[in-house]
């Protein structure tokens, strides 16, 4: 009896554990966003009724392989539900480790198996768990090959139960609804690739017949100092006392801070590094094309351009490089670098590096990236522009040496190394004729806090830290609006003053100008945008001509509607041209002289 007791719990254990599986992401659902929207209960009811569709898909192809009487389509039904469970549980994993959903992109572009242990170790009993509930599932359903009837009514039952459930309609809207609909729902479900109409176009062709160009007579500066932009992999406003008082884990960056310039309101305009690095060195704020996202490509849309922050200083006679911690292959760095114009690239794979100890995306430590930087500095032609991009920061946040998995103290490894690269610069006297810019190609991709939201509201998403270090300007806290894509009309402006954009934030003068606006790109709502005009701020939703303001406020909501698009249009256009351009893979730009004419006479971005 004890036996037959002990067999029936073992085979109902799959129903059980999907279950409560479906019950363990609602509560973590409500916990993540029912006190902050004040909903409390809200979110487990949107979640279930959501979820209650892949439930309900899975609990039929177990009922079916309950009646398939061939055991290859027995298996075949079971092994598709067990495929299903298993993105299902992956998707939990994603929202409760990393503030986001399951996204094949993702999976595409950042897998790395070398540090899939080391993000394991996140949160180990939540893992566990799971893996337990899939490999006793997978026992289970494979190696149980006969019929019960038991089985057959209960799956059948909760399949009727779940498939109704998914019809009760949602009545609330939410811009986050994001976090509480199934992972099939957000992965297929874009407004991004709905298209707009001939007319509507046409409409936006004719507001803004100069795409962006704006004439330009570049002077001949005789000051061109030499300048590196290091970008600090996931630097956060809440790792800092100085930017947020949150934590205090980067004192060294904030004393470098104070004794400078730094900026308060400088964001991010992608949630990812690929596009931020492309919004530093393109001057474009990074949007989405008009496709389905699990279709975008990596650097779709500014492989050809003209006018990049490499190409502009290379007219001008200043040697660029592009220096990564990481293998270039990772997040398309290579074809970034490239794309970009930069006349040098390098990463992981510098044989300078050879022997020093790997990490996530085979990179090297900071301390060793910093000596690289340092020599490379000594050694470049005057004048020169680095971007130096840092992996240690990177998730899973691995403590060099130890290989901790820690992020307070990954962090305090970061401060102390940006401080040493900071102290060997002041040794070989580089600020006497350069600038050092501190900032991150995103936030963290971990939970925003409570304390973020209540702190930064709309902001917390794209908030990172910005430090100019060097080149006669005021010090202090600084408040101007800037984001990322400002960099490229901040040094253009700082070169040559009559080439500045209007409508661009400029933070390299003396008196910074904020940006008309600051757009965000996010990464919960891959068709959203949130825009920062002054001290308004909300979040755009993209649906072709229907695309509008779902929160917040914007006194010039139209006009930054249509701009929005018209970006939106414009990347498109430049991702088609590539793609049908038999020159497509060849990246490298035309003469200095070349470029050195057109900058003369007109500024794109």
């Amino acid at each position: 009896m004890g036996k037959k007791i002990a067999i029936n719990a073992l085979l109902f254990w799959p129903a059980i554990a999907l279950l409560g599986a479906m019950a363990y992401r609602a509560y973590s659902v409500e916990g993540m966003l029912g006190d902050y929207t004040r909903c409390q209960g809200c979110f487990v009811e949107w979640t279930l009724i959501s979820d209650a569709t892949v439930v309900a898909a899975i609990f039929t192809l177990l009922w079916l392989s309950f009646w398939a009487k061939q055991r290859v389509i027995r298996l075949s039904l079971r092994m598709t539900a067990l495929l299903v469970t298993l993105l299902y549980l992956a998707d939990i994993v994603a929202i409760k480790l990393f503030n986001s959903r399951l996204n094949s992109y993702d999976i595409k572009t950042y897998f790395d198996p070398s540090t899939v242990v080391e993000f394991l170790h996140l949160d180990t009993r939540l893992l566990l768990l799971l893996c337990l509930i899939m490999v006793t599932s997978a026992i289970v359903l494979i190696l149980w090959q006969h019929s019960h009837r038991g089985l057959k009514y209960l799956t059948g039952l909760l399949a009727m139960i779940s498939w109704g459930a998914s019809a009760i309609p949602i009545k609330e809207s939410y811009v986050h609804d994001v976090y509480y609909r199934n992972f099939i729902s957000v992965n297929l479900d874009h407004g991004s690739s709905k298209s707009y109409s001939t007319d509507y176009i046409a409409a936006l062709d004719r507001k803004y017949p100069n795409s962006g160009c704006t004439s330009c007579e570049f002077s001949d500066a005789t000051h061109r100092p030499n300048v590196i932009v290091l970008v600090v992999e996931s630097l956060s406003m809440y790792h800092s006392q100085l930017f947020s008082g949150i934590n205090d884990w980067t004192p060294n960056i904030d004393a470098i801070a104070k004794e400078n310039r730094y900026f308060t309101n400088f964001h991010a305009n992608t949630f990812r590094s690929s596009h931020g690095l492309i919004a530093l060195a393109s001057g474009y704020p990074t949007m989405v094309p008009i496709k389905p996202f699990l279709q975008q490509k990596p650097v779709e849309g500014y492989r050809n351009i003209d006018y990049t922050l490499p190409k502009f200083l290379s007219a001008v006679g200043y040697e660029t490089a592009f220096l990564k911690a990481g293998v270039l292959s990772s997040s398309d760095s290579d074809l970034f670098a490239q794309s970009m114009g930069f006349d040098v690239i390098e990463g992981s794979e510098y044989p300078g590096y050879q022997g020093a100890d790997r990490y996530q995306f085979d990179s090297v430590e900071d301390l060793v990236f910093y000596r690289r930087v340092v020599d490379y500095a000594q050694t470049a032609q005057a004048p020169y522009f680095v971007m130096a991009v840092t992996v240690t920061s990177h998730l899973p946040f691995v403590v060099p040496k130890t290989r901790e998995l820690d992020q307070e103290k990954t962090m305090r490894y970061v401060d102390t190394a940006v401080k040493t690269l900071y102290d060997d610069l002041v040794k070989n006297n580089f600020f006497e004729d350069g600038v050092l810019i501190i900032t991150a190609d995103h936030r963290a991709m971990t939970p925003i806090s409570a304390a973020e939201i209540d702190q930064f509201g709309l902001g917390a998403a794209s908030l990172v830290p910005l430090i100019v270090v060097g080149g006669d300007f005021s010090s202090g806290a600084q408040t101007a609006l800037v984001q990322q894509n400002d960099l490229l009309n901040s040094l253009v402006s700082w070169l040559s003053p009559d080439c500045e954009k209007p409508h661009m934030g400029s933070f390299l003068r003396e008196q910074p100008k904020s940006a008309q606006c600051v757009y965000h790109s996010r990464g919960d709502r891959r068709d959203a945008i949130n825009v920062f005009c002054g001290q308004e701020s909300g979040a755009i939703k993209f649906a072709g001509d229907d695309t509008r303001l779902v929160s917040g406020r914007l006194t010039d909501e139209s006009d930054i509607i249509d701009y929005v698009n018209f970006r939106r249009i414009q990347l498109t256009r430049r991702a088609q041209a590539e793609a049908s351009s038999a020159e497509v893979s060849n990246v490298e730009a035309s003469s200095k002289v070349t470029r050195q004419a057109t900058f003369a006479n007109e500024i794109c971005f």
